[in-house]
């Protein structure tokens, strides 16, 4: 199995991103994106989010290999929650002699859940982050019916705007009507993205609820990657 957009959306919403390439402090190592690297990475330039998304979709291979080596039956939603917690904390998190391992060899799988809430610290400090980051994955692994891509968290608006926004562009020679459009479905996500951003700082300057209130943060990347 493969990440769908959803998932590799969903979990660009917890890294961060840089749009240039910076040696990161830690390692040393020069990256970009969301956190990739390898050859090429140092003169690679400015990128946008849409380019990072492609890399990072690319740097899922690890992780998407651990969970697929699982050999056990899983759903999209499953597959990419695994892929995320994978991703985050490394292919041995699936291992038989985890917690989350044992769970995923367990009859009927329902102990994933409580499973995915375990790892939370960094060190011996629980992390706020991490806290929010298990929880959504265990309500992606036990989502069903989790439609693909954006349609999950956008509003009906910001889908019919986005999808309108994916059909212009894969016009290979666009026609006047058709940029003109382009320009207008750019300018009206661009300000509603910064009408999410503001929303979501802390009161005052925003209204108190952060980034997890009505998928801000999954949304304020989606259409991020359109308007960037």
């Amino acid at each position: 199995m493969k990440t769908s957009d959803h998932g590799v959306e969903f979990i660009a919403s917890y890294e961060g991103f840089m749009d240039h390439p910076y040696a990161d402090p830690g390692r040393g190592i020069w990256t970009i994106g969301y956190g990739h690297t390898g050859p090429g990475t140092q003169s690679m330039g400015r990128i946008t989010h849409a380019r990072a998304l492609e890399l990072l979709a690319g740097d899922l291979a690890i992780a998407e290999s651990a969970v697929n080596g699982l050999g056990v039956k899983l759903t999209q939603p499953q597959f990419d929650a695994l892929v995320s917690i994978a991703f985050n904390c490394g292919g041995g998190i699936v291992a038989a002699s985890t917690a989350l391992g044992k769970a995923l060899r367990s009859s009927g799988m329902s102990g994933v859940p409580a499973a995915l809430r375990l790892y939370t610290h960094a060190g011996k400090k629980e992390l706020p982050g991490l806290v929010k980051r298990r929880n959504a994955e265990a309500v992606m692994w036990g989502n069903t019916s989790a439609p693909t891509g954006p349609a999950s968290w956008l509003t009906p608006v910001e889908l019919r705007r986005c999808r309108e926004l994916d059909e212009l562009r894969k016009a290979s020679n666009p026609t006047a009507e058709q940029e003109r459009r382009t320009a207008v479905l750019v300018r009206v996500l661009t300000d509603q993205r910064k009408r999410i951003w503001h929303a979501a700082q802390p009161s005052p300057r925003g209204d108190g609820n952060g980034w997890d209130f009505r998928d801000r943060r999954q949304r304020y990347r989606s259409l991020l990657t359109r308007t960037s």
